[in-house]
């Protein structure tokens, strides 16, 4: 059995027209990382069904008058006020911060998973038959550069199921559950109604009320979450992933392919864009076999569709990090820095936060989404970005930021030296922060404390200006193109490294962990970079190598012809502008 599917041929030619056997009973390994391990999954689960039981709970002790007894207004509701001094630090907090807080420390548990989710989708497809999956369901796809709202609309293109519903879950658990838990208490009377009342209701009882419609809208948000998660654990508990360990990094990649004859499938895609990847791989399906990528099987070319999933060419350097993404993004967080003043202390402005309150902590929403697609842009880059000023460690093939737990990721960051995205992740904290401050900015209905208010208006106003200065330092840093394509997908990779003599470091490491292939790289003592390089074949070739490489990498820029080419159908990036 394994000599069958291992076997190779004399030559590329007859190699390639080779359909390999691959026995359905093969044992396929099932390394998961813990947020997709069945009793994190549960844990979330059995999480998101306490919440929906404790909002019920809450509501149901508002409304019935069960813990303060008495009629209305000097029963019901969870405390109560004649002037919002009256209440204790804790109350204060338990209604302004707390159900925020808890719907943002929420969002991110789930939003953990589906990074995950997305990061081993791939190696899920290429381990799901003995007939190995398409490239453009496998090798070509990723997600880290999709906007999260749009996660799930690239996943079901695929049928991606799993991938489809993480999205689903991480996008409710991280926007909608936040945004209503934000107004699920509410002041009764409210506004309006002491507008009415003599001396605008100052000297009236006010209560705290758990609001009928946001609890039913957090509850069936909840229960939506509940039901795809019960999903996303019956898929994996029924699939493999074929990964003997974590593939972190580009030595992940390269251990998985130093074995096989998959290599040769990438020739002269050095600096091919993502539709020609996928037409040069569009006839033969792919297969990870005892931590090893293969060909599978080779299709006919009736069975062959070279425009199906195709990818569209993207630039080669992402949106966010370009004048064209970046520019209106700051644009947006400069306008809402002027706004913002206005709209909490100028009566005819702040009616916006009094009648649409969940609108201020929306915005808040909508600034942290945008700028999670910066920070795992910035992330997929890292690497390739210290490759490209060459001579670098050899740490570096193992580093992996596409999953690394919030938080920790900036002690990682800081770690290595680098420092210009451990200040971006700090940023990320930051406005979580904002978030939960932005639902205390109502200076003007007597909802809020001189101080608190204060507080919560000088943070966001103080995060908003950090953000602007983070935008144009990543834009003034890494606004230049240094790759002749994005790097995320697993195909990209293997372009970059199909004829790399550092192949060889490689041998025998894919039944290895990434702390061994680290230690194995350390006792090597290479240094690595990214240019143009003599490859095994003989040729000049643009990727990752060990050093001494022939020459640097200039974009647009190809020494192996005799003119230089501008890249066909993009800007050039790497003038001052």
């Amino acid at each position: 059995m394994e000599s069958r599917s291992i076997h190779r041929a004399s030559t590329f030619d007859t190699y390639n027209k080779q359909s390999f056997y691959f026995p359905p009973s093969r044992h396929v390994p099932n390394w998961k990382p813990i947020v997709l391990q069945t009793w994190y999954l549960m844990m979330m689960i059995v999480l998101t069904i306490i919440m929906i039981a404790s909002i019920e709970l809450l509501y149901q002790l508002s409304d019935r008058h069960m813990l303060r007894k008495g009629p209305a207004p000097i029963g019901g509701g969870l405390f109560s006020y004649i002037k919002i001094d009256q209440l204790t630090t804790l109350q204060f907090a338990v209604w302004k911060y707390l159900p925020t807080l808890i719907g943002v420390v929420y969002g991110i548990l789930w939003k953990v998973t589906d990074e995950e989710l997305k990061r081993s989708e791939p190696y899920y497809q290429l381990s799901k038959g003995a007939s190995g999956a398409l490239a453009a369901e496998s090798l070509n796809i990723e997600y880290h550069t999709v906007w999260s709202p749009m996660v799930p609309i690239a996943a079901l293109k695929y049928r991606q199921f799993v991938v489809a519903a993480g999205g689903i879950i991480s996008f409710l658990a991280s926007t909608s559950v936040p945004i209503f838990l934000s107004v699920v208490i509410r002041v009764d009377p409210s506004q309006d109604e002491r507008n009415t009342l003599p001396d605008n209701g100052k000297n009236e009882i006010k209560r705290l009320v758990v609001d009928a419609v946001w609890t039913r809208l957090v509850e069936v948000n909840l229960s939506v979450i509940t039901v795809l998660a019960i999903y996303v654990v019956w898929k994996l508990t029924h699939r493999r992933s074929g990964l003997l360990g974590d593939p972190s990094g580009i030595a992940g990649v390269a251990a998985m392919a130093n074995k096989s004859h998959i290599l040769m499938d990438f020739r002269d895609l050095d600096v091919a864009d993502e539709n020609r990847i996928h037409k040069q791989l569009a006839k033969r399906t792919y297969i990870l076999h005892k931590g090893a990528l293969w060909q599978a099987e080779v299709l006919k070319g009736a069975d062959v569709d070279r425009d199906a999933y195709a990818p569209r060419a993207m630039s080669p350097h992402p949106l966010l990090l370009r004048i064209k993404g970046m520019g209106p993004f700051m644009f947006f967080c400069f306008l809402m820095l002027v706004l913002l003043p206005f709209m909490v202390f100028y009566p005819s402005a702040n009616v916006i936060i009094d009648k649409a309150p969940w609108i201020i902590t929306g915005i808040s929403i909508l600034l942290k989404s945008v700028w999670e697609l910066l920070e795992k842009e910035m992330r997929m880059l890292e690497p390739f970005w210290q490759l490209f000023h060459r001579n670098a460690e050899s740490g570096v093939l193992t580093l992996d930021y596409s999953a690394t737990i919030p938080g920790y990721i900036i002690i990682k960051a800081l770690f290595k030296g680098h420092f210009l995205l451990a200040w971006v992740t700090t940023v990320t904290i930051l406005i979580e922060v904002l978030t939960v401050v932005m639902g205390s900015l109502d200076a003007q209905s007597g909802e809020e404390s001189n101080l608190s208010s204060s507080i919560s208006f000088g943070l966001a106003i103080t995060i908003f200006v950090l953000v602007l200065i983070t935008e144009w330092a990543v834009l003034h840093l890494r606004r230049h193109p240094f790759l002749p394509r994005q790097p995320g997908t697993i195909s990209s990779i293997l372009a970059f490294i199909h004829q790399s003599k550092m192949l060889t470091d490689f041998e025998g490491t894919e039944t290895e962990s990434t702390l061994q292939r680290k230690k194995r790289l350390e006792r090597i003592g290479k240094s690595y970079g990214f240019g143009w390089y003599l490859g095994r074949d003989g040729k000049r070739h643009l990727g990752i190598d060990h050093e001494p490489l022939l020459d640097d990498y200039k974009f647009g820029e190809d020494p192996r012809r005799a003119v230089v080419d501008a890249p066909v159908g993009w800007e050039r990036y790497d003038s001052a502008g």
